[in-house]
């Protein structure tokens, strides 16, 4: 690596050179989603990584208000089942299973600023050794099906909103993890983007939601709700943004997620500082508007993480509301394992501060067996379409797919 500044190249070519290996973008709350510019190449974002030869759960982190103590890695969704006994997981995982929680504390800890197309900006083409052909696992009829029984549990007053999600495979022994999230990160950085190494398994995540930030004894969650693409020119653009403000599924969906998270920080606060400064804000990002509301409250005094995390986590956007039914009920009509999908990437120190995003718009890979996966979802309310339903996944993961060269098949 350089003596100066390395590039993230540098840092990624060195970093998967050791079974675990992190890095973040846009963390330790630097990254202000309301001044967040995603056309300006010269923009600047945090990056935090490192690699280590062992990790730890989160429950082994030592915390010490007189350290400054860095750890950074991922929870996954399946860590449910720890908090609630009944939760199960019915589907088995194979190719894609990260533990439940994986911390490294790092040998060495990068941190610095960077130009977003640091490092990359001289490779204008990126080969992936051929055509990547993703495969639906969940095909439309069953699809409509599972949609359809889900407005019947809203109607039944079973659940108000659930999260259901799909998973696409796809089989690729030239894959390069690397290659492909500097492409990622260059074309569609997004503030909470991350890439992780956990020995065979990857994610090249490219995140844009925060679930929960600790400042001291302030707590920020950013739950997204409404989603609608950029337009082709400003007038355009405006046009749409305003669209997906005054979309009332769009709204409803993120009011009653915003609720739930209202309710979920209740339970760690101070009584009376739960707040909601922006509701259903609407937001740029470089191929979408995301509708983001921000919750913030004061923690109680002397209370832990492992406290803050069980009575947050899964974040509401990815579950739906009650949290623990829609849970339940994703377990019964999804077809796969989440695992660190739907969970959350980044760091905690010593002094009980952290930021963690939500696992969204994210590519796995195992490098073992050559195994491709990618996942998308939507909130199912009372209005919703399953048809419409549909094109909206597809909608969200199309970009996706295109940026590491690949296509769906069929």
């Amino acid at each position: 690596m350089s003596q100066e500044r390395p590039t993230l190249k540098e840092l990624l070519d060195e970093g998967i050179q050791h079974p675990y290996f992190v890095l973040l973008t846009g963390q330790r709350g630097e990254l202000d989603v309301s001044t967040y510019e995603p056309y300006a190449q010269t923009h600047q974002f945090s990056v935090l990584s490192g690699f280590s030869q062992n990790c730890i759960e989160y429950k082994d982190i030592v915390f010490n208000p007189n350290d400054s103590t860095t750890y950074i890695g991922g929870i996954s969704y399946e860590l449910k089942n720890d908090f609630e006994s009944f939760l199960t997981s019915r589907n088995l995982e194979s190719d894609f299973e990260f533990p439940q929680s994986f911390f490294i504390h790092p040998e060495r800890l990068f941190e610095s600023n960077f130009p977003i197309g640091l490092g990359i900006e001289e490779q204008n083409h990126f080969e992936f050794g051929g055509k990547i052909q993703f495969e639906l696992q969940t095909h439309k009829p069953d699809y409509v099906e599972n949609v359809n029984n889900v407005i019947n549990w809203i109607k039944e007053g079973t659940v108000y909103e659930l999260n259901y999600c799909i998973e696409l495979k796809a089989d690729s022994s030239g894959f390069n993890p690397i290659q492909a999230f500097l492409k990622m990160i260059k074309e569609a950085g997004n503030p909470f983007s991350a890439f992780v190494k956990h020995q065979d398994l990857y994610c090249l995540c490219l995140s844009m939601e925060r679930f929960l930030c600790k400042k001291g004894n302030q707590l920020t969650s950013q739950p997204i709700k409404g989603t609608i693409n950029r337009g082709n020119n400003i007038s355009e653009d405006l046009e749409l943004a305003q669209q997906l403000q005054s979309n009332p599924k769009e709204r409803a969906e993120n009011i009653m997620i915003t609720d739930l998270v209202r309710n979920d920080l209740a339970k760690c606060s101070q009584v009376g500082t739960v707040k909601v400064p922006d509701l259903c804000g609407v937001y740029p990002f470089p191929s979408v508007h995301q509708m983001i509301s921000t919750v913030e409250s004061k923690t109680k005094e002397d209370i832990k993480f492992d406290q803050i995390l069980k009575n947050t986590f899964p974040m509401g956007s990815m579950t739906g509301a009650p949290k623990i039914k829609a849970m339940e009920l994703i377990d019964q009509i999804e077809s796969f394992n989440r695992g660190l999908y739907s969970g959350s990437i980044g760091y905690i120190d010593s002094r009980g501060d952290f930021d963690l995003n939500v696992v969204i718009r994210s590519v796995f890979y195992n490098e073992k067996s050559g195994k491709l996966s990618i996942r998308v979802g939507s909130a199912i309310t009372i209005d919703s379409v399953p048809e419409l339903e549909w094109a909206e996944c597809l909608s969200k993961i199309n970009g996706l797919i295109q940026l590491i060269g690949a296509e769906i098949k069929g």
